[in-house]
């Protein structure tokens, strides 16, 4: 049973068909179950229950959304099954014609050069985490989160991963038809996803935060306002001569702490916080055109892996290996060649010496300050 006009409809209708309930699809936007006495208590539903996906006004029927109460519930059907899928897709097709060219517009070395030594095919894993993220503060906001990991090279996903995930979920096979060489260990992948989440989840609630700040600014200028005018009065009136002086500085004194109170409320009322757990890893084995890249800086040279997708046609970009950073721009370091963002590389905000932070991860060489507190705006690895 497909949908691929509604994918939420589509997967209603297979994990209710997987908990034994009978299902039919009512024209557009629209399902009729009869569901097991253990599914209604979970859903909230009534054996025969007719299900929404599009807007709908009747009465008769229960309206399903991508929210936190539904999900819920769906993770609860699941009990724990579908939470990692390995799944391998079989995909002919042709090394790139032009690789150099290819290479030479995806790989941005600013200070280093490189070769391009050979092109293969080989079979790989792309490792797919899929993560539920909520955005608390006077309202809620929740969503997902696709984040995509070669676990061979290490390198994010950064275009293509929602259809290599699609893709992944629609295969056949459930079993691992290809070993793959040279997988990272597990450790390194949940650092690689721990390292990636924050500048991902950041741009995801942006436009939360932006509403957010709106609102609390607009609510100071209030709150400024009110308390200003009320400061004033009592000002004006402390300088007339029969003024009775003790009594106004008290005003003033009461002004300026239920002021500093009102401000605290409002700080607590605007502050987020923002929760992200994985909901599904899909491990996903296919054929890749691997390009073995040697990159040299001075004296040095390392050798590293970049893989070009058959499905998204996107050669990957090296990840930095100081953080997960979506700027494609790299650098290399002169003493062990890491590849890293340039801020990585940049200069100590207290005394000038620009450093490798990663050679260098607690603290700057020359003076000591720590590697976070000398790199502003990059957060450090943990």
């Amino acid at each position: 049973m497909a949908d691929t006009n509604d994918p939420l409809r589509a997967f209603t209708a297979r994990l209710l068909e997987y908990r034994g309930a009978i299902v039919e699809f009512d024209g557009p936007g629209h399902l009729e179950c009869y569901v097991p006495a253990d599914v209604q208590e979970r859903l909230g539903i009534a054996e025969y229950a007719r299900l929404a996906f599009a807007p709908d006004p009747s009465p008769q029927s229960r309206q399903i959304g991508l929210d936190v109460e539904w999900l819920g519930r769906f993770q609860s059907l699941l009990d724990g099954a579908g939470n990692q899928l390995r799944v391998s897709l079989d995909v002919e097709f042709q090394t790139p014609g032009s690789p150099e060219r290819m290479l030479e517009k995806s790989l941005l070395l600013g200070n280093a050069v490189y070769k391009l030594l050979r092109v293969d095919r080989i079979w790989t894993t792309y490792y797919l985490n899929l993560l539920r993220y909520t955005a608390f503060s006077e309202e809620t906001r929740d969503g997902l989160l696709l984040i995509g990991i070669n676990g061979a090279t290490g390198n994010l996903i950064e275009e293509g991963a929602d259809r290599l995930f699609s893709m992944g979920i629609e295969a056949d096979s459930e079993a691992l038809a290809f070993e793959t060489e040279g997988m990272l260990p597990t450790e390194a992948l949940a650092r690689r996803l721990e390292t990636a989440l924050p500048e991902r989840l950041d741009a995801a609630v942006a436009p939360f935060l932006s509403l957010l700040r709106r609102r609390m600014e607009r609510d100071l200028a209030r709150l400024h306002e009110y308390h200003d005018q009320l400061r004033r009065e009592s000002l004006e009136r402390l300088r007339k001569a029969n003024a009775d002086a003790d009594r106004e500085r008290l005003r003033l004194e009461a002004i300026a702490r239920e002021y500093a109170i009102k401000l605290a409320d409002l700080k607590e009322k605007y502050a987020m916080r923002v929760d992200a757990g994985i909901v599904q890893t899909l491990a996903l084995s296919m054929p890749v055109a691997r390009f073995s890249v040697l990159v040299k800086r001075r004296k040095g040279e390392r050798r590293i892996a970049l893989d070009w997708n058959p499905v998204t046609r996107k050669l990957e970009i090296p990840a930095c290996e100081f953080q997960a950073s979506v700027d494609p721009t790299r650098e290399v370091c002169d003493d062990r060649l890491h590849i890293v963002v340039p801020t990585a590389l940049g200069p100590c905000w207290q005394c000038g010496k620009s450093f490798c932070r990663v050679c260098f991860p607690v603290r700057c060489p020359k003076c000591g300050l720590k590697t976070s507190e000398a790199t502003p705006g990059i957060g450090l690895i943990p």
